[in-house]
């Protein structure tokens, strides 16, 4: 009897051990945590549409269903391609950038500008850089609309990438001259590392109504025109130098000048002398000594391959049918017509002029001289030797016909 019940209470042990051992497992079991997979990201519509096409030309032209007009939907799907394209800059690769290949297409479909803008405005909040710059380059906002400019400004402030900073300008610009915030932010920036951040700030800050309310700003402009290593940030500040109209610029304008070390600056120092002197097309300024700083290097000799500078000779209107003009001639009497073209004459028969300052002093008298101004060049170009000259002598022949 006690042999049975030793097996019964060895038996009960053993069960309640098992069983003990299954609840431990099972417990086991439901500690461990569910992994559930990450849900998928919800799709805009934008997105999803853009998802249906390839990222080829034909395939991104398929996201616009009209040939005339697109949907603020298929605008935005164009734009949040550009996060697939490759960048240098402030430019999107054409060859690996499908939406830039075919944008002047995409300009002509219709879409109203404030429809545009609103897809603009909502994806410069983007993370990507990429889409933050296609936005803001077809970013339009017009003087007029201050809630807009108010805007771009906001996103300008909070701005990290250099160039959507740039492109931001277009948005708020307009706004600079009455805006001592935006004045004080643009000015700011015309110290930056970036070149097109500095760009953009001399572009904004050379307006004749910029610097007509804002004189003060001179000496920023004159710094990047004077020296700027950037060509265009220079090219700029130099127009706002020139609408600035203060002859007290003129003497270290003619210094960079009479430096044949800085040549590569001279088209921009005489663009500054000439908006001083003739104003194009405003006519409302007159200065001699502008005008007698920049007669005074269309003279200067000898000249190089670079001195003059071909673009420097370039001037448009020097002479108008308008009353503007007539009243400019008027108080404007140290200009002489004859002078300018005996200049440029000069320059078209000097073999040591470069061939491309000599073809574009052939283009301002052709433009602005007579046959027979252009006829007395003939003997002594086609007894020329310098290298190029029969394109030259070609293109006196040809300007002497068009001049019958």
């Amino acid at each position: 009897m006690k042999k049975h019940i030793v097996l019964f209470l060895s038996a009960m042990f053993v069960l309640t051990a098992c069983s003990g051992s299954n609840k431990s497992a099972e417990n086991a079991v439901e500690a461990q945590p569910v992994v559930q997979k990450p849900a998928e990201p919800v799709l805009s519509e934008a997105e999803q549409l853009l998802k249906s096409v390839q990222f080829t030309d034909e395939g991104i032209k398929k996201l616009f269903k009209s040939e005339e007009e697109m949907t603020p939907v298929e605008y935005e799907a164009y734009l949040l391609a550009y996060s697939k394209c490759q960048t240098e800059n402030d430019h999107f690769k054409g060859d690996t950038c499908p939406p830039s290949k075919i944008s002047y297409d995409v300009s002509k479909l219709k879409l109203d500008r404030e429809e545009k803008n609103k897809v603009i405005f909502k994806l410069l909040d983007s993370k990507d850089e990429k889409i933050r710059l296609a936005a803001a380059r077809d970013l339009s906002v017009y003087p007029t609309e201050t809630e807009a400019q108010a805007k771009s400004f906001e996103f300008a402030k909070k701005e990290k990438n250099g160039y959507v900073l740039a492109a931001l300008g277009s948005g708020y610009g307009s706004a600079v001259p009455q805006n001592a915030e935006m004045l004080e932010f643009v000015k700011n920036h015309a110290g930056d590392e970036n070149d097109k951040v500095r760009e953009s700030a001399a572009q904004l800050l050379s307006p004749s109504e910029v610097i007509g309310e804002h004189p003060e700003l001179l000496e920023t402009l004159m710094t990047l025109c004077t020296k700027d290593s950037s060509g265009p940030v220079s090219f700029y500040a130099c127009q706002g130098v020139g609408r600035a109209h203060d002859d007290s610029v003129v003497p270290a304008l003619t210094e960079i000048l009479n430096d044949p070390e800085k040549a590569d600056r001279h088209d921009n120092m005489a663009r500054a002398l000439v908006e001083m002197w003739l104003n194009f097309p405003r006519y409302e300024h007159v200065s001699k000594d502008a005008y007698t700083s920049y007669m005074n290097y269309l003279k200067k000799k000898p000249r190089t391959d670079v001195v003059p500078s071909a673009e420097s000779l370039r001037i448009n209107q020097l002479v108008d049918a308008g009353d503007d003009y007539k009243k400019w001639q008027k108080e404007a009497k140290y200009f002489k017509l004859k002078d300018m073209i005996s200049a440029y004459a000069d320059i078209a028969k000097d073999d040591a002029a470069s061939i491309s300052a000599r073809k574009v002093a052939i283009e301002m008298i052709t433009e602005w001289g007579t046959a027979k101004d252009l006829k007395a060049l003939s003997k002594p170009i086609q007894s020329g030797k310098a290298e190029g000259i029969e394109q030259l002598q070609e293109m006196l022949k040809e300007s002497i016909e068009n001049k019958k």
